[in-house]
């Protein structure tokens, strides 16, 4: 199965239930659902997170919400319901 999407490398990961997410060097995040049909050999990004100004570097998520760390020293807190930045730590 293929996820296409970034413009860079993927440099992380983090699956909870049917919900991907993969951070890249083009400095994206995208959120992916993968209960899809095993027949299929793609997937399409549900949604995509711009925010962070360098390579996102680690994920980690819940049923609700995302934290990311980046090159750029920064933590940023999404809603995975609206893809919105909830917050950024410094």
């Amino acid at each position: 199965m293929t996820l296409n999407g970034h413009s860079a490398t993927v440099r992380c990961l983090d699956l909870n239930g049917n919900v991907l997410v993969s951070g890249s060097n083009d400095f994206s995040i995208k959120v992916w659902n993968v209960d899809v049909n095993p027949r299929w050999s793609s997937i399409g990004c549900r949604m995509t997170m711009l925010g962070h100004s360098n390579y996102v570097r680690c994920l980690q998520m819940d049923h609700e919400h995302l934290i990311s760390g980046s090159y750029d020293m920064h933590l940023k807190l999404w809603s995975l319901n609206t893809g919105a930045c909830v917050r950024t730590l410094v």
